[in-house]
């Protein structure tokens, strides 16, 4: 069996403070993004490094 838990903040300032609580029991990250805007598109980076920051060895699909 697998449970999938979506969480959807939508990059908002006000919930950088809660991802690592997001992180902590997660076995992959995907990142999305908004395809009619670009400005979201730019984020994928920033985000993937977040990742890379505070989840060490975290399958991350963007």
């Amino acid at each position: 069996p697998m449970r999938m838990d979506l969480w959807d903040t939508a990059g908002q300032e006000k919930f950088r403070s809660l991802l690592t609580l997001y992180y902590k029991n997660s076995d992959a990250v995907v990142i999305v993004f908004d395809i009619n805007d670009p400005a979201t598109f730019k984020t994928v980076d920033y985000w993937a490094r977040q990742i890379e920051t505070n989840c060490e060895n975290m399958p991350c699909i963007s």
